[in-house]
């Protein structure tokens, strides 16, 4: 044997007698690996039983070829080449043993040496995968739009800061796209003893990588499992994994179904027949549909363990990281569909932990620059494959999927300046045009259902589900390039985060409105710059006094004002219709959202204050009708959603809908009638709207009206004789909100704005002082305690209007 001194030798963790495989490190001996010194290690080396091989046998061995030995024995440490090689073919041979015991024998010393030079590796493992989304955030903050005229008042004062981001965002949306990524990561050095230990790692991949590979059809589950992570250990080990490519892959995809990609239809396909069917025209679904209606469907699969299939999964992981650390992607460009095909088999796996990996995987895929024409191609496809992941049982497999659905919408198609997938946003939100259905579902009930994933995520038990969907919206309502085809349909999921239980959910909705409130202000100078120089903002008659509702805590800025008002035309209706939907949850985060509404559209409500207060009135009709506890929290809701409309839409507009109503008036239409008289409850519920309304209203605009508001309220029908009880108590109610509302205002100063507003002349003290006498004999007349104590309350506050009044003459 060669002195140590003539050559530096290279250690090779097995070896093997004729049937028995022996794993020479004991724990002891590795305990001193690990705690020796660089100079003890080499030391140890040498004067321990490890087997003995010369540097020059594993720079012969390239292949699993068996004339190898052969050709070893002619070099100049014949014996011991020929030794290592005879050693390395047991070992091949034991790995292709028939005997199950074998080869569980040798996989058990091959995993186990494999860990041992491991430790010695500089290098102990490649990082994972962790690559950013394709757009960055900061360059796409407001706008890529250019304009020659600058905006004065954005460039001094308070908005300096907006200013300069505003400048930034002066570059072509094309060029806010990275550029697509060159070699990714190289192999580093490590120390002697690490270059050792990869060189020893690379001649057991040489020498055994095909016998490792034919095991991954192994009938043996245990072997199965070794042999793949035998593999992938050595692929995070930092070898030279080229060669064998062309044996791995086919080894790897031989244990996954067969899927096929219908191109046409952007989906991938499970059952040919089946979808054969449905192209054909037959009664049945789209197969990702399916999985997203009942949430069941057979799993086909070739491997039928759990775990094995777990790590498959993680071995293609470990494939791909040291494929980018090396650099050399494009050796696996040939198999890029036969990794999609096989992970997105895994997206259907029953085993939550596969979904996950899977999915994680799938992400980092999609955004391999690398990779991106490819990416485009399965976008829409992979999206689709994740929506029946958003509705699992496990909160994990949630969060990921949204991730994962994401980056299949958010990869850049370059030529269209848009998100390859961003089609999948029309499923997600279950959205399909009011006149089309499609045939097979007069035949079938399954095929008409459009289901609303994104609103069950918005309203999810699970608070880092919420917050990672509201990441999601508010990264597509403002970065996707083609955002302003989807910020109709994504706004009112945006808009019901600032409901949410959790501040920072609420916090991360509100930025993401304030954003695009601030591209809206800078693609749209010209509707801003004169409302900011001019101090004009919003009418004069509205309420701007009061506090608005959490998580407001100021007046939003006016950019995103306009950004929302011009993006609910298209769902504000469908909004209102759903205050009276059967599902109370429903009707219930109706309500909020119409709340937020109110406070961003401001004045503008007054357009179609007409069917919105009547719609709004129905509802709150639909909830005094029922007395369980959801209605009263309801109703509790919409008599806020009243007030802050009253802040914003003037009196002299509500006042002429609602008193026809409240006086059943039979000129004027009613949508509840018995023989051409509206109800009693009719006119009760429009009374009740009409005080929630004053008390959002300024005094000054609500005193304009109060001839009006006081005739009406104070006529028989309403707590006169031939008025209920009930519609007389509401009655009762509303006047003393009206005396509240313009108390610190002069009874007499009426007069002069109701001639502003009609051109008539009151008597305003008159009007006054007559109410209080028949205020006076409406306490005689009655005798129910509960009517008279608010009449008495009624005339406390006349009193003081007109006592008030004597002390101002």
């Amino acid at each position: 044997m060669m002195e140590p001194s003539q050559q530096k030798p290279l250690w090779i963790t097995i070896f093997l007698t004729d049937n028995t495989t022996i794993v020479a490190a004991t724990s002891d001996m590795q305990s001193r690996v690990d705690n020796a010194t660089d100079e003890r290690q080499e030391t140890f080396f040498q004067s321990s039983c490890w087997e003995y091989i010369p540097n020059s046998a594993f720079s012969g061995v390239d292949s699993d070829d068996d004339s190898e030995e052969d050709e070893c024995c002619g070099t100049s440490d014949a014996n011991d080449e020929c030794d290592t090689m005879r050693n390395i073919n047991r070992l091949k041979s034991s790995l292709r043993s028939q005997n199950k015991a074998d080869r569980v024998a040798a996989l058990c010393g091959l995993e186990k040496d494999i860990n041992l030079l491991r430790l010695e590796l500089y290098e102990n493992d490649i990082p994972p995968l962790n690559f950013p989304p394709p757009y960055n955030i900061d360059a796409i903050a407001l706008t890529y739009k250019k304009y020659g005229a600058q905006i004065s008042d954005l460039a001094k004062g308070e908005h300096v800061s907006e200013w300069k981001q505003w400048e930034q965002t002066f570059v072509p949306l094309i060029q806010q796209f990275p550029a697509k990524g060159s070699k990714s990561g190289n192999c580093t050095n490590g120390n002697r003893f690490g270059e050792f230990a990869r060189s020893k790692l690379q001649f057991l991949l040489n020498t055994c990588g095909c016998a490792l590979f034919s095991l991954f059809n192994d009938p043996s589950e245990r072997c199965r499992s070794m042999a793949i992570k035998c593999v992938q250990h050595l692929s995070l080990s930092g070898l030279d994994m080229g060669k064998h490519i062309a044996f791995l892959m086919p080894a790897v995809f031989s244990r996954y179904p067969v899927i096929q990609y219908d191109a046409e239809e952007k989906v991938f396909v499970h059952d040919p027949d089946c979808h054969e069917f449905y192209k054909r025209g037959g009664a049945a679904n789209r197969q990702d549909r399916e999985r997203i209606i009942d949430g069941t469907r057979s799993f086909i699969s070739v491997e039928t363990s759990e775990e094995i299939r777990l790590n498959q999964c993680e071995l293609i992981s470990s494939l791909i990281r040291s494929f980018v650390h090396h650099g050399s992607l494009s050796l696996l460009d040939v198999y890029f569909s036969d990794i999609i095909l096989a992970l997105q088999s895994h997206l259907s796996d029953p085993f939550p932990n596969i979904k996950i990996a899977a999915a994680k995987l799938l992400v980092q895929i999609l955004r391999l620059p690398q990779w991106e024409d490819g990416a485009k191609y399965y976008a829409t496809a992979i999206g689709r494959a994740s929506l029946p992941l958003l509705r699992h049982r496990n909160s994990r497999v949630r969060l990921e999927s949204i991730s994962l659905l994401e980056a299949s919408i958010c990869v850049p198609d370059r030529e269209k300046v848009k998100g390859a997938g961003s089609e999948v946003i029309n499923e997600l939100i279950g959205f399909r045009e009011e006149n089309i259905l499609p045939i097979s579902a007069f035949y079938k009930h399954e095929c008409g259902i459009n289901v609303n994933i994104l609103a069950e995520l918005v309203i999810d038990r699970n608070t880092n589900v919420r917050n990672r969907c509201c990441d999601m919206v508010s990264f597509l309502i403002c970065c996707l390039p083609d955002r302003y085809n989807h910020q109709q349909r994504l706004l009112p999921y945006l808009l019901s985060f600032y409901n949410d239980s959790d501040p920072r959910i609420q916090r991360q909705a509100m930025a993401a409105v304030e954003n695009c409130g601030q591209q809206y202000e800078a693609e749209n100078p010209d509707e801003i710059i004169e409302r900011r120089q001019y101090g004009i903002d919003g009418d004069e008659r509205c309420n701007h006094m009061d506090t608005l509702l959490q998580p407001f805590e100021q007046r939003p800025r006016i950019g995103s004002r306009f950004f929302v008002r011009n993006n609910t035309k298209r769902f504000f209706n469908a909004l209102l219709s759903e205050l009276r939907n059967w599902m109370p949850k429903t009707r219930l985060q109706s309500a909020k959202l119409l709340h937020i509404l109110v406070i961003y559209c401001e004045e503008h409500l007054t357009m179609d204050i007409n069917s919105t207060l009547f719609e709004i009135i129905k509802a709150l009709q639909s909830c005094m009708n029922e007395d369980d506890k959801d209605s009263l929290c309801l109703l509790q809701v919409l008599e806020d959603i009243l007030k802050s409309v009253g802040r914003y839409v003037d009196p002299c507009t509500y006042v002429r809908l609602l008193l026809p109503r409240i006086n059943n008036d039979m000129n004027t239409g009613t949508s509840v009638s018995e023989g051409g008289t509206a109800t009693e409850l009719f006119c009760l519920v429009n009374t009740k709207a009409l005080g929630c309304l004053m008390q959002g209203s300024l005094p000054r605009r609500v005193l304009s009206q109060y001839v009006a508001i006081l005739r009406s309220l104070s006529s028989q029908t309403s707590i006169g004789q031939f008025a209920g009880r009930i519609q007389r108590l509401e009655s009762l109610k509303s006047l003393c909100l009206l005396f509240q509302s313009i108390e610190g205002c002069c009874i007499s100063g009426a007069s002069t704005l109701i001639f502003e507003e009609s051109g008539k002349l009151w008597n305003t003290l008159e009007v006054t002082q007559s109410f209080e006498k028949l205020l006076k004999n409406l306490l005689i007349q009655f005798e129910d305690k509960a009517t008279n104590d608010a009449i008495r309350q009624l005339l406390h506050y006349v009193t003081l209007a007109l006592e008030k009044e004597e002390g101002v003459v």
